[in-house]
């Protein structure tokens, strides 16, 4: 199997041009994908029933959870949804489904900024389980897809000759 690494290279390598070696390009992350791919990717898998309905379960997908990520960025930034297009918004997954994880491991019923399952009635633990179970599946497709994403987000980047520079999310407080 072809890395993510080599497909990247070999898409900036069949897209240069006279013309674009001009143009400074930023380093691409080496892993994850452009959100907008992401959201694509993973509502396909829903579509299809390759994966559960995240909705069914009484949680959100992982695209809703990169774009409330998205959102806390550009709030942040002192930016707002408007301002969307000024960025390129890169996911890691494999970082976002372990925070996910992560928060849902140390949540604190009674605390609603500890909780993330404290807004939905009746929540109990095994709204938490099911959510668990819903990310370690779409992350076993993700993982077996991981080069191609990286690849076709590489790929829409230097065919658009986009040169801003990818804000990997989610953000880690070091990036602050």
């Amino acid at each position: 199997m072809v890395s993510g690494e080599e497909l990247t290279k070999l898409a900036e390598h069949l897209y240069k041009s006279e013309q674009d070696s001009a143009v400074e390009k930023k380093p691409l992350p080496k892993t994850g994908a452009l959100l907008d791919l992401w959201k694509k990717f993973e509502c396909r898998l829903i579509e299809r029933k390759m994966v559960v309905d995240p909705v069914e379960l009484g949680c959100n997908p992982l695209w809703f959870l990169a774009e409330t990520e998205r959102n806390i960025f550009l709030w942040r930034n002192k930016s707002s949804i408007s301002q969307v297009s000024e960025y390129n918004f890169w996911i890691d997954l494999k970082r976002l489904a372990s925070k996910r994880l992560a928060q849902l491991e140390n949540s604190d019923k009674e605390n609603p900024f500890l909780n993330p399952l404290w807004p939905q009635s009746g929540s109990s633990q095994d709204n938490g389980v099911s959510e668990k179970d819903y990310i370690i599946n779409v992350l076993s497709f993700y993982n077996a897809a991981e080069a191609h994403l990286t690849a076709l987000s590489a790929i829409e980047l230097l065919i658009t000759l986009d040169d801003k520079e990818p804000v990997v999310l989610p953000i880690t407080p070091q990036q602050h």
